[in-house]
């Protein structure tokens, strides 16, 4: 299996001229702003009423979250995004990944496994001692 790639955050915004960031980080800002806004919907009874300002949120999340998408895409270099084998590469800020399954902290295996190091979990481990 190969090594799953990270995507760094910080060195790819250092690399983005000023006008990209500007546009990059006033459209994330818009977006979270859309979000912070409606997130209360979701914890409502399904079919109950939403303000209008919660209305207008859930729309403009779906207008904002397109844009952002488009402004990323253009202004990263392809390399930044994929490894040189054309494997996208996944968040830092994922933290440890197994590179043989892809389970993570959040998303663990069944049964549950644990790490023996960042990057293969006991599972994995496991089925490369019996192999």
């Amino acid at each position: 299996m190969a090594k799953i790639e990270r995507f760094d955050g910080a060195a790819a915004w250092r690399s983005l001229s000023i006008e990209e960031r500007d546009d990059i980080g006033a459209l994330t800002l818009e977006l979270f702003c859309a979000w912070f806004a409606s997130k209360h919907v979701e914890e409502q009874p399904l079919f109950e009423c939403v303000t209008p300002t919660e209305r207008a949120a859930l729309v403009a999340t779906n207008i904002l979250l397109p844009r952002l998408q488009v402004a990323v895409v253009d202004a990263l270099p392809r390399h930044l995004l994929q490894a040189d084998d054309g494997t996208p590469r996944i968040p830092s800020q994922m933290g440890p990944v197994c590179d043989d399954c892809g389970c993570s902290d959040r998303d663990g295996c069944f049964p549950p496994c644990a790490w023996v190091r960042p990057d293969l979990c006991t599972a994995c481990a496991a089925k490369k001692e019996v192999a």
